[in-house]
């Protein structure tokens, strides 16, 4: 589900750091829906911390406007 949602924001705005955001803090809350088990949606909610601490520099890019954007092929 979290590489679904990744994929899906990566085509709409050819962002992928955006896409790994947004991915990485909808991930916990699938571990919740599908397994409604506690352990592995903290074990996931505290990956999800530590993937956005290193994503720090990418959304300090985006806010900014500089971030890079992916290229689907020639003339995107």
């Amino acid at each position: 589900a979290a590489g679904a949602t990744w994929l899906v924001v990566a085509m709409l705005t050819r962002y992928s750091s955006l896409a790994a955001i947004v991915a990485t803090c909808a991930a916990p809350l699938f571990a919740w829906l599908f397994t409604r088990a506690s352990g592995p949606t903290e074990t996931i909610l505290v990956i999800a911390v530590l993937v956005l601490a290193r994503h720090r520099g990418n959304m300090v890019r985006l806010a900014h406007g500089e971030e890079s954007r992916i290229s689907f092929g020639k003339g995107s």
